[in-house]
């Protein structure tokens, strides 16, 4: 059985902690059936798991049990994860960087460029050619910048994958994966299906496979950094998706302020030690600012500006916030 999964399934499909758990059971396997045919040569494969000792039979049930369970899981629960190769990706450049599994964020994007949805295998496959050209050749990216590109054909693409750290999400590449639609999603959504694969396939298979933390954080691209991705009405839609999040609150100082639409390094100077914080960024037409740090006594605890000019907001102590226009 374990053996059929591994003739099916590309080891692409897992995250690198099951992979590796899987892969010292079956060489634990392989070494206690080496053992017994080094002393009989002659012995077929059901004799050698007849001499098995007792524990090394239980190796090879956990390994076959284990494989029969990823089996499953990846095509019962799973969304069918095109591989790299399978889409003809060009080589990554240099060395990836690895992921430290599991992940706490989920961001959605959509790719804008290309802007119609694919419907179709070669279609889909050619827009990820194209993406990952452009990343690549134009912006001087390592590899198509995504975690994995979601199709309107029924597939989910993979670009870096589980275990690559991507170029999606400034400031969070490292700490959570980048999904992405094919399409541009300004003023409409993508097709059911698509979305459906992407908010409970492929969230449920990266929980139980060890990718994504079971209490991950999704957000919009647009609550990190300043673009209007995943366009106006996606956005609108994935606020009723389970794990949205409209606040993020951490014990890194520098994360106490929440700026939808901002790019937390137009402004990296801070004092960490003085609880002083300054942050400073192009304000779009509506934002919302959480300095959890000024919320004693409920001063300053939610500021909602609406500029089209600069501005700098000041946290000072635990009470005081300073706005400054400019």
């Amino acid at each position: 059985i374990f053996g059929h999964c591994i003739l099916v399934l590309s080891w692409a499909a897992f995250p690198k902690s099951i992979v590796t758990t899987t892969t010292k059971h079956m060489k634990d396997f392989i070494r206690a059936v080496e053992s017994i045919e080094a002393v009989n040569p002659d012995l077929q494969m059901l004799d050698v798991v007849k001499g098995l000792r007792k524990t090394e039979r239980k190796r090879l049930d956990d390994v076959i049990n284990e494989g029969f369970d990823q089996f499953v899981h990846v095509y019962a629960v799973c969304p069918n994860i095109i591989s790299r190769s399978q889409w003809g990706a060009a080589a990554f450049i240099g060395s990836p960087s690895y992921l430290s599994l599991p992940m706490p964020y989920l961001f959605i994007h959509h790719t804008y460029q290309p802007s119609k949805p694919c419907t179709t295998f070669d279609q889909c496959a050619s827009d990820m050619r194209s993406m990952q050209r452009y990343h690549q050749q134009t912006n001087g990216w390592s590899d198509i910048g995504y975690s994995f590109v979601a199709g309107s054909d029924g597939n989910l693409y993979e670009g870096r994958g589980w275990n690559w750290v991507g170029a999606h999400t400034y400031g969070y590449n490292s700490k959570g994966y980048g999904v992405s639609f094919i399409g541009d999603y300004t003023s409409t959504l993508p097709i059911k299906s698509a979305m459906d694969m992407v908010r409970y396939d492929f969230t449920s298979c990266a929980v139980n496979s060890g990718g994504l933390s079971s209490s991950y954080s999704l957000y919009g691209h647009r609550q990190a950094t300043s673009t209007d991705c995943p366009g106006n009405s996606f956005y609108r839609e994935i606020q009723t998706w389970e794990h949205y999040q409209v606040k993020r609150y951490t014990n890194d100082l520098w994360d106490l302020l929440y700026l939808p639409g901002s790019d937390f390094a137009e402004c990296i100077a801070i004092t960490v030690q003085t609880l002083t914080v300054s942050v400073c960024f192009s304000a779009l037409l509506y934002r919302v600012i959480c300095l959890e740090d000024c919320g004693i006594n409920n001063e300053c605890n939610h500021l909602i500006v609406s500029l089209e000019i600069s501005t700098c907001i000041t946290c000072i102590g635990h009470n005081k916030c300073i706005i400054n226009y400019f």
